[in-house]
């Protein structure tokens, strides 16, 4: 209840809340939680988008903004939230626990933020963004991507990759990959 509260008066004006998860994200007995927000005041009727807000509230209540990777260069600067995005989850693997926001433009354009936390922050995977989703199913780690086929058969393809996750560096590693 506290760290919603802390959320709740962290929401910037004009907004409205989409989500909020409430976790022990980094395994040490404690709640941390990130929340999501979507912009009233900005709505592109035309594409069905609007612009979001991603808080983390860290175990001691302290709120800041997850700022929106600009480094990814061909997307806007800010978060969307439109009919591809999801309203953010938590990806359990073992004790490690990750906020997953993924944030679409259709097709190849759906991409997989991922979040983990530790020491009262939180940090950004090394695969980030690289990938159109990211799940745990059988004990394993996997992410999906997709492309366009230039050669017969032609159409979009997909791919599962497998990766192993090392906590101690916060690092995802690629172990192989198949067609989905």
């Amino acid at each position: 209840d506290d760290l919603y509260e802390i959320f709740y008066d962290n929401m910037e004006d004009c907004t409205q809340e989409l989500n909020f998860l409430c976790d022990d994200f980094d395994g040490n007995g404690t709640l941390e939680a990130f929340g999501i927000t979507i912009a009233d005041d900005y709505y592109d009727y035309e594409d069905g988008e609007c612009a979001a807000e991603i808080y983390f509230i860290n175990d001691h209540g302290v709120c800041s903004v997850v700022r929106y990777p600009k480094d990814h260069g061909w997307a806007d600067e800010n978060w969307i939230y439109n009919d591809f995005t999801t309203d953010g989850e938590i990806v359990e693997y073992g004790d490690n626990k990750f906020f997953v926001y993924t944030e679409g433009f259709g097709g190849p354009g759906i991409l997989a933020y991922i979040f983990g936390v530790d020491d009262e922050e939180y940090f950004e995977a090394n695969i980030s963004g690289c990938y159109n989703s990211f799940f745990v199913e059988n004990g394993k780690i996997q992410a999906g991507s997709s492309f366009i086929r230039d050669a017969p058969p032609y159409g979009r393809a997909f791919l599962v990759h497998y990766f192993k996750y090392d906590k101690a560096s916060h690092k995802f590693t690629e172990i192989g990959s198949a067609p989905a």
